[in-house]
């Protein structure tokens, strides 16, 4: 068999990505851009850890799994509030659970790596953190959901981008009519990622529900009227990574060409041509989720 093409390779990555329906969340290993992050959090705050628990906690993992009842072990950081950016204007302190590292000796089934996040007493920096659905207390998944201060390049510049990204979340309508570009893409950017990114586990076909029509439609005009570049074509918050996050099908009028050059202006028409009556799908909770 000979070598996949270079755009044979792109074509069947489209493919796999448009054809690929969600089954369950799952945590990168790989850290995600800042508005991704920043889209996907319930609380985002400058912190200081103050304590660690002595004692573990167990409780369901943050993705719960319909049916199971399983618990798993947590550990608990005490942190103090220094400066609240998301959803932290009236909290002073915050629990936050993270995994605690394999015990000494233990090695990792499948010899994989984990991205824990090794939270200790005096450990300052931003955390992006999601509610635990049952208990209360909040979570960070993954080592990314802490910036650490005195590890992190131009800190100061990636807190002004976080805090850029949640001034866009808290009005949408602003950032839709910006007059820069930037900030138009950025909102439509924060926007699909949160409603298209699955943060459930489902025991089958994923469940969703249609977004507010006029809110779609800014968002996949906004899409339709930005700046497309060949060579970003795969790159995060740019329009053809996020017009792929949309999961189309045959039935909302989209196939993905053959041909490689033909997909960006096949996925602009679809844009220009769906945007007044398609409605973006966001994922909803399992119905026993709760069980």
């Amino acid at each position: 068999m000979g070598r996949m093409s270079w755009s044979g390779r792109i074509l069947a990555a489209f493919a796999l990505i448009a054809a690929a329906g969600p089954a369950r969340a799952v945590v990168p290993l790989a850290a995600p851009p800042l508005p991704a992050r920043v889209a996907l959090a319930d609380l985002i705050a400058l912190g200081k850890v103050t304590a660690i628990e002595d004692e573990l906690v167990e409780a369901a993992p943050l993705a719960k799994i319909p049916g199971v009842t399983k618990k798993v072990p947590f550990r608990i950081a005490v942190v103090s509030i220094q400066s609240p950016i998301l959803g932290a204007d009236k909290l002073e302190r915050v629990r936050v659970a993270f995994t605690p590292p394999p015990a000494a000796g233990s090695t990792i089934r499948g010899g994989g790596k984990l991205a824990l996040v090794p939270l200790a007493t005096g450990d300052e920096g931003c955390f992006f953190l999601r509610k635990h659905p049952d208990e209360p207390f909040y979570v960070a998944s993954a080592a990314y959901d802490f910036l650490a201060k005195d590890k992190t390049k131009e800190f100061d510049k990636e807190i002004a981008q976080v805090k850029r990204c949640v001034r866009l979340l808290n009005d949408t309508k602003k950032g839709f009519a910006s007059k820069e570009a930037d900030d138009r893409l950025l909102t439509a950017a924060l926007l699909t990622c949160r409603y298209r990114t699955p943060r459930y586990v489902y025991p089958g076909k994923p469940r969703t529900e249609s977004i507010p029509a006029d809110e779609s439609k800014h968002i996949l005009t906004i899409l339709s009227e930005a700046e497309w570049d060949p060579k970003e074509v795969s790159a995060d918050g740019k329009p053809m990574s996020l017009f792929l996050r949309l999961g189309l099908t045959r039935d909302d009028g989209w196939e993905l060409p053959a041909e490689l050059p033909r997909v960006m202006p096949a996925a602009k028409k679809w844009l220009h041509d769906h945007a007044a009556e398609y409605r973006i799908q966001r994922y909803l909770p399992p119905e026993d989720a709760g069980k």
